[in-house]
């Protein structure tokens, strides 16, 4: 019923927040060493700003996430 529609989509909100936190913390650490992970070549700064802007959107996300979850948990 509806009890089970309103948890299904708390679990899946829950579960979408968890895959954006770790692509941040991935993200975060990818900038951070400023290196590629697997050639450990120095980055280009084009290539750096624009994981700063996947950095920016999945931030953005998360908080969209974290506000549909606040809102679904009422």
């Amino acid at each position: 019923g509806q009890l089970l529609d309103e948890q299904t989509r708390i679990s899946g909100t829950i579960a979408k927040k968890s895959k954006v936190e770790s692509k941040i913390e991935d993200t975060q650490r990818l900038l951070t060493e400023s290196a590629c992970p697997t050639c450990k070549r120095e980055m280009a700064p084009e290539r750096r700003a624009e994981i700063e802007a996947l950095l920016a959107d999945l931030k953005a996300e998360s908080l969209t996430l974290k506000a549909d979850g606040d809102m679904l948990a009422r």
